[in-house]
């Protein structure tokens, strides 16, 4: 268990640095655990990156709701997808050798950063139509800020991540 103990400040950095970035730091902590953990099998690994991440977003979640930056309807239609794929996640990576895992969770973590980098800008500040089927949500925070903001339900659900 003591091996374990250091994981503590590790997931404060990175809890606190992913909440920062509006991510649970899942991206950061996995590749972190399975170098220094190569005996460790899989499950075990997804099961501490998502305990992290659970505690992160739970704290993360709390001082957001406190200035009203949450749009419960949209976490809610977001919540609906995330937990079954995380419940399948976890009961699936029981099957999965470590190797396989490995390269897997690489592949998975490249294309994403290569999606990232050349995706086209969202241009920020421009008015524009939407494709048919987006929702748009305005949001009012504590202090009066306002956000109005868009995206596609099966997009957004189908490809939320941490």
């Amino acid at each position: 268990m003591d091996q374990y103990i250091w994981l503590i400040p590790l997931g404060f950095v990175i809890g606190a640095g992913g909440t920062l970035i509006g991510a649970g730091g899942g991206f950061i902590l996995m590749p972190v655990l399975l170098l220094l953990y190569p005996s460790e099998s899989a499950e075990f690994i997804t099961s501490i990156s998502l305990a992290v991440v659970f505690f992160n977003t739970l704290s993360g979640s709390g001082a957001y709701a406190l200035m009203k930056r949450i749009d419960y309807k949209s976490a809610l239609l977001f919540s609906a997808a995330t937990i079954p794929g995380a419940i399948l996640g976890a009961l699936t990576t029981v099957f999965i050798p470590r190797r396989l895992f490995n390269g897997i969770f690489g592949i998975f973590l490249m294309a994403t950063s290569i999606f990232l980098f050349l995706r086209p800008s969202s241009g920020y500040g421009k008015k524009k139509s939407l494709p048919k089927h987006w929702l748009t949500r305005n949001l009012v925070e504590a202090d009066g800020t306002s956000h109005t903001f868009s995206f596609n339900p099966v997009l957004g659900v189908s490809s939320g991540w941490d």
